[in-house]
């Protein structure tokens, strides 16, 4: 009957209907500590930390595990950034030479017509 009486309790907390403003909360949990053993008190506290040590290792863990995905984001645009610069470098590199093979052939021409112009003596 005790878990039937609890769980109602427990239903109409969660509704808002329990009818217990927390004043009368605190005033209830503080007699009831009042009543237990020190050795129930010493265990109920150790729980107590013992949560709270494991919330300190969750969030240690969730934040570990947010800047491991953060680096691998951050490395994979470092990596992507260094495809496109390489990428850039092979198209400025042809262009450089294309410029230069083209020149050269201009430069070859007016070469040709100045020798030419040299042996005809214009």
């Amino acid at each position: 009957m005790p878990e039937a009486l609890e769980l109602r309790f427990t239903e109409k907390s969660l509704k808002g209907g329990a009818g217990v403003n927390m004043g009368v909360g605190r005033h209830l949990f503080l007699e009831g500590i009042k009543h237990l053993s020190e050795g129930a008190l010493q265990e109920a506290i150790q729980m107590k930390r013992a949560g709270d040590e494991e919330d300190d290792k969750d969030t240690v863990d969730g934040l570990v595990a947010f800047n491991h995905e953060l680096y691998n984001e951050q490395l994979v645009s470092i990596e992507n950034a260094d495809v496109q610069l390489d990428q850039l470098e092979e198209t400025m590199e042809g262009r450089v030479t294309s410029n230069f093979h083209r020149s050269g052939d201009e430069n070859d021409s007016d070469s040709d017509e100045s020798a030419e112009s040299d042996v005809t003596g214009s």
